[in-house]
């Protein structure tokens, strides 16, 4: 085997590994540079350091980070090991380092499996370098618009990156336009997931980053909306329509502040979860986990049982004590995720202070 393994590929590995000890006994996160230095040495060391690993890609603007961890879980649930870029570090150089980082001397994987967070305008990059099993898109809002403008662009950088891969099987948002429609131009296989009922108070939704239908721009019809742009739409010139999910939200059953209670359908069996964080958009996070790993052969009643034990990641539905208080921390980075903040705020029933923290170092 030592001589499958070329010596840029084992020097690309060995000085990731050492520049991340380094960076770590320095007291930095060792994040990004180890996988600068692994690229640089060797550009195809992804490609070495996943045969035969299952990977699943998550993308999109809301809920990559919690949709890991709960695809995470779920592997963890069946006894298996896994790997999972919990730092965040989501670009072409945080992956990398993680990945090369799990391979041993000769370049194989030490895990089989490695659910990985990919930002929208790296997805094309990635899956360039390394073969992945599985790629989840959650969703689509207007976000970062410093990055990449308005959101018909993110759209375009992620079709780019699922063209790079034609093999791996697509887990789409169906209540997403923006995101089911990408599942048009798909070689392989597409499963689609999403929510089978009203949510919520019927209302005028004011936030809408995809009032038009993407074949001929006529204003969508929509039988219920969940939050946002997403539903159950129709388009009344051309008859484009929301796909039918392969795993679908029948029912929510009970829902509190801390969590929520659901009837989900997984192709032809039906569960019912106790989901351990609340809020509608987690439900959306545990059907695209669901989804994903539904992709990956796993068993329904499995994962359905994981969800209940999933923590929230750092500030995503965080909920901790300080000096007798609980608290809950709510990370908003665009409108729609806003919105949906200050709907389980104000619809908890409890009562509450707000505090708004504004990160504006850079």
């Amino acid at each position: 085997m030592k001589g499958t393994v070329s010596f840029h590929t084992r020097a690309a590995i060995g000085l990731c590994k050492l520049t991340r000890k380094v960076l770590h006994l320095a007291g930095k996160g060792g994040t990004t540079l180890p996988g600068r230095i692994a690229l640089l040495l060797d550009g195809d060391v992804l490609a070495t350091v996943t045969r035969g690993m299952h990977i699943v890609l998550v993308t999109g603007t809301n809920g990559k980070t919690t949709t890991c961890r709960m695809l995470e879980r779920a592997i963890l649930q069946e006894g298996k090991k896994c790997l999972l870029n919990r730092s965040g570090a989501n670009l072409l150089p945080g992956i990398t380092a993680e990945l090369v980082c799990n391979a041993d001397g000769q370049g194989r994987g030490r895990v089989p499996y490695a659910i990985l967070e990919c930002d929208e305008g790296a997805l094309k990059q990635v899956t360039k370098r390394l073969k992945s099993e599985v790629i989840i898109v959650t969703n689509l809002f207007r976000d970062q618009l410093d990055r990449y403008g308005e959101v018909m662009h993110t759209r375009e950088e992620i079709r780019k990156g699922l063209l790079e891969a034609p093999d791996s099987i697509l887990c789409l948002n169906a209540d997403c336009i923006l995101t089911a429609t990408l599942g048009r131009d798909a070689a392989g296989r597409v499963c689609y997931y999403g929510v089978e009922t009203p949510v919520g108070e019927q209302k005028e939704q004011e936030l809408s980053d995809a009032k038009y239908c993407l074949n001929c721009g006529a204003e969508l019809d929509y039988q219920y909306h969940t939050y946002a742009h997403l539903g159950r739409y129709v388009c009344p010139a051309c008859g484009f329509e929301r796909p039918s999910p392969d795993v679908s939200l029948l029912q929510i059953t009970a829902a509190d502040a801390d969590s929520s209670t659901a009837l989900f359908q997984i192709r032809d069996e039906t569960v019912c979860a106790k989901i351990s964080l609340p809020g509608v958009y987690n439900l959306y996070n545990v059907l695209a986990s669901v989804c994903g790993g539904m992709a990956l052969g796993l068993k329904p009643d499995r994962m359905a049982a994981a969800m209940g034990s999933v923590e929230a990641p750092f500030g995503r539905m965080e909920h901790f004590s300080l000096n007798g208080c609980s608290i809950r921390m709510i990370l908003v980075k665009n409108p729609a995720g806003c919105n949906q903040a200050i709907e389980y705020i104000t619809g908890n029933g409890e009562d509450y202070g707000v505090v708004f923290c504004l990160n504006d170092r850079t």
